[in-house]
């Protein structure tokens, strides 16, 4: 058993997901450790990459999505992951070998999904990306998430592009593609925590929004849908810079244990059997700041 002191600081996202892993995993290792986990937000690799030039990484874990965590790999700012200190504490058999790198540990799959108001649309919301732009057949506001990805893929499958076209990802096609969508967006989130409410504040009527984030609209005549699905993950880094050792301090995300595993699916299965979701029966949801993409040619957006 792990035992020390004082405290890890953990960027990771906000609002519920955060609430939903201080329950899970930060506060039970707290207690059984004696070593304090604090949270920060939101992950920005151009602030961290500006703490590492200045000395001063306030930050011993970064929950990096997986475009973030390239971009961080490609300008050293983190350090790899001691591994024969993981498997020390948990069973490397126990730990999917798909989600091992040498910079992180895989712990959170989530997807992006189209999203609709109920009261405006019914049951028949758009089904494709093609449909979700079809701002003739579905008038409304719309947002989309300001990262590369979900948007490259949301840009090419609304292009036509089927699923299994996309990758290797085209990067010149996904900018045209985005090019072609821009101007029926309405809002670029750049905050994840931001699904959460834009749908009950009536902000948007449509969105390419995270299936968790949308479970947290509470009370609001939602739908979605997964054909069209986008996933991604996220993964706990250590910063090169940090106070601790990448190794020393990924113990807190605990794979091997049991409520670790009930974080990470605690939404997902449950609501993957169904092909619609009508938010209003889950009232129990829980879960960088980015450029605007469209038009839009960033280095650290070519990914390959």
């Amino acid at each position: 058993m792990l035992k020390g002191q004082g405290n890890i600081v953990v960027c990771t996202w906000g609002g519920g997901y955060s609430d939903t892993m201080k329950r899970i995993w930060f506060e039970p290792f707290g207690k059984s450790t004696g070593i304090n986990v604090s949270t920060t937000s939101i992950p920005d690799m151009s602030k961290l990459e500006v703490m590492e030039k200045v000395g001063n990484v306030e930050w011993d874990l970064v929950d990096t999505e997986g475009v973030q965590m390239q971009i961080a790999i490609k300008k050293g700012l983190l350090q790899p992951i001691d591994y024969d200190l993981i498997f020390s504490i948990v069973p490397k058999e126990q730990i999917d070998p798909k989600v091992i790198t040498k910079y992180g540990i895989g712990s959170v799959a989530f997807s992006t999904v189209i999203a609709w108001n109920h009261d405006l649309f019914g049951a028949a919301g758009p089904q494709t990306w093609a449909e979700w732009f079809d701002t003739t057949r579905f008038k409304g506001r719309r947002a989309l998430y300001a990262q590369p990805r979900p948007s490259f893929e949301i840009a090419l499958m609304a292009a036509g592009v089927p699923k299994d076209k996309i990758y290797p990802i085209n990067i010149d096609d996904a900018f045209k593609a985005l090019d072609a969508i821009r101007s029926k967006v309405n809002l670029w989130v750049e905050k994840t925590s931001q699904w959460a409410v834009l749908m009950q504040n009536g902000e948007v009527d449509l969105m390419g929004s995270s299936l968790a984030r949308t479970l947290e609209e509470r009370n609001v005549p939602a739908r979605s849908t997964f054909p069209s699905t986008s996933r991604s993950s996220s993964s706990p880094t250590g910063p090169f810079r940090s106070r601790r050792p990448a190794g020393r301090v990924s113990e807190a995300d605990r794979l091997d244990d049991a409520g670790g595993r009930h974080a990470e699916i605690c939404l997902g299965p449950a609501v993957q059997r169904r092909q619609h979701v009508d938010l209003r029966k889950h009232p129990e949801g829980h879960a960088g700041s980015a450029a605007r993409l469209p038009g839009k040619r960033r280095q650290e957006h070519a990914y390959r």
